[in-house]
């Protein structure tokens, strides 16, 4: 009884089975771990298919020297090529990271833009009270409600045409309550 009771075809069957399981296993590692673990799995591969291969050569005829050798070929080949797709996998992550990383950074510059065209064309309400209604990154109360204050700005335009402004003093006293309203209500 040897000891590998298989057949030298079915070891030939699962012996890619494992780079392919440690490429899947370590996904997130770098090409350079996968391909140590590549190479340390070829190298075990190797190994084991030529010890059945000398010990069952003998018992199986058909399988000659030519054979053996070319499925070695075919599993250095095979592995030589997971080392390449990890390589062009991991090339492609950080192409898609950069992407994403651009499209973020372009959106961050239109809404500046926008924040920008806003405390422009404003003349309704002072500076301080559109820089601290815009200025997300101090206040998380308001930015958990970014996209809700801006339909609110919009609103406090609609409601200022309202407003007779020959009554100076009331369109004042009205700014006045809504900067108050502002930086001492949480709700807005």
């Amino acid at each position: 009884q040897p000891l590998f009771s298989r057949q030298f075809h079915e070891y030939l069957v699962l012996s890619p089975i494992y780079p392919l399981y440690f490429c899947t296993l370590f996904r997130q590692c770098s090409w350079l771990i996968k391909t140590l673990f590549i190479i340390i799995c070829s190298i075990l591969q190797l190994y084991m298919l030529e010890y059945i291969w000398l010990t069952t050569n003998t018992y199986f005829s058909s399988i000659n020297a030519l054979h053996h050798y070319t499925a070695f070929t075919l599993i250095i080949f095979h592995n030589f090529l997971l080392i390449i797709l990890s390589y062009i996998h991991e090339w492609l992550e950080k192409i898609d990271f950069i992407w994403f990383k651009q499209i973020d950074n372009e959106r961050l510059i239109i809404i500046r833009q926008r924040n920008q065209l806003i405390k422009q064309t404003s003349f309704l309400l002072p500076l301080r009270v559109i820089n601290y209604y815009l200025d997300t990154n101090s206040n998380l109360s308001l930015s958990q409600h970014y996209h809700y204050k801006y339909e609110q700005m919009g609103l406090l335009y609609v409601r200022f045409d309202l407003i007779n402004n020959k009554d100076e003093y009331s369109l004042i006293s009205f700014i006045n309550n809504i900067e108050y309203t502002l930086k001492n209500n949480d709700k807005y």
